[in-house]
């Protein structure tokens, strides 16, 4: 991907990897960005709020729907983006163009994982109350 990230946007990255490796799971992905969006805050987890969901609610929601597991060394050597994590980074960088940024944040991450409509992270926001149908990112 040649759009850059911000610098919370990369700490996110780096969470999300490490969200899917504390689980052992061989592939990062969207639910485990959700969870390294909301560990590295940002304007993701203020477009949450403005949707009305606590993320504190919404990351243990997402957390309870994938459990760890057994230890797999070689595995977590080899950490591959799932093809839905590769369709979020699609959709975040059309994000970030269609708001003129060269820059894909938290808050085009964020869309890109809503763009998934069937996705775990989609069902539970909405369980929580937010209704998705008109996102606006800007704040």
């Amino acid at each position: 991907m040649s759009t850059a990230f911000t610098d919370t946007a990369h700490t996110a990255l780096f969470e999300s990897r490490e969200e899917a490796s504390r689980r052992n799971h061989a592939q990062v992905g969207a639910e485990h960005l959700f969870l390294g969006l909301i560990d590295a805050g940002g304007d993701a987890v203020k477009l949450l709020r403005k949707l009305g969901v606590d993320p504190d609610a919404a990351y243990a929601e997402v957390e309870k729907q994938f459990s760890p597991k057994p230890n797999n060394s070689a595995a977590q050597d080899r950490l591959q983006h799932s093809p839905m994590l590769k369709n979020v980074f699609e959709r975040a960088q059309e994000q970030a163009s269609l708001y003129g940024q060269d820059r894909i944040g938290t808050e085009h991450l964020l869309l890109g994982i809503l763009a998934e409509k069937d996705g775990c992270v989609v069902n539970v926001l909405q369980a929580l109350g937010a209704d998705l149908s008109d996102i606006n990112p800007e704040f």
